[in-house]
């Protein structure tokens, strides 16, 4: 069906390197705590920028 000849690759040869599911963990325990902290953050910084008493405009 598939003629193999020395120009093959074979999936060993593809595979990403060992290092890069280390790398993309390394990124997730980072980034994703960031995100509700950043979420906190803004919430908290505009929260008193409006006064709830002057309604919706």
């Amino acid at each position: 069906m598939f003629d193999q000849n020395e120009d093959d690759l074979f999936s060993a040869e593809v595979a990403a390197s060992d290092e890069s599911p280390l790398l993309a963990l390394m990124e997730t325990v980072v980034l994703v705590p960031m995100i509700p902290a950043y979420t906190a953050y803004t919430y908290r910084s505009f929260l008193r920028k409006i006064d709830p008493e002057d309604g919706y405009p």
